[in-house]
């Protein structure tokens, strides 16, 4: 949390790694520190069938999505399974609802566990402010595009979180 509570408002906060997901915890921890928070599931896998949510808004079958409490923290769901996460993410539909949600928001946390090599993975770095991605054991020519993309401001914006110590 002291990662993105040190950086300016609003922010959008991406949750990478397939490990640990940890974006329900970092949500109520932000929410615990004063902050609102925004946390959407960018998962659109395969399997089960959701309730509506962010696939409908970006496929133009709702103009909101629903926006559910989760704790102390607001959730969005994925609302299915797309082939087309990386398009979605990166659409003018997906932009316009993240500059909608940023007048509301502190924190806008979306959650992935795509792998690092994939496209959905890669289109964070087009979107995001800072980055926090979950490890365990991945080489580091995975990693080597998110490090490049840290450094390219005045400030660190990725940082790693690992929940197994050897």
């Amino acid at each position: 949390a002291a990662f993105i509570e040190t950086k300016s408002f609003p922010a959008v906060i991406g949750l990478l790694g397939k490990e640990v997901d940890f974006s329900q915890n970092l949500a109520e921890l932000g929410a615990q520190m004063g902050r609102s928070v925004c946390w959407i599931d960018t998962r659109f896998s395969p399997g089960k069938r959701e309730e509506a949510g962010l696939l409908q808004v970006l496929e133009g079958h709702l103009l909101e999505p629903p926006i559910l409490k989760r704790g102390a923290a607001h959730y969005i769901g994925p609302g299915g399974y797309t082939p087309f996460g990386s398009e979605k993410l990166q659409s003018s539909s997906f932009l316009a609802l993240l500059e909608k949600l940023k007048s509301r928001y502190d924190w806008i946390l979306l959650t992935n566990a795509a792998p690092l090599d994939s496209a959905e993975a890669r289109s964070f770095l087009k979107i995001c402010d800072r980055i926090a991605i979950s490890l365990r054991g991945e080489q580091i020519d995975l990693l080597t595009p998110f490090i490049f993309w840290a450094y390219d401001k005045e400030y660190c914006r990725l940082t790693f979180i690992t929940s197994e110590f050897s």
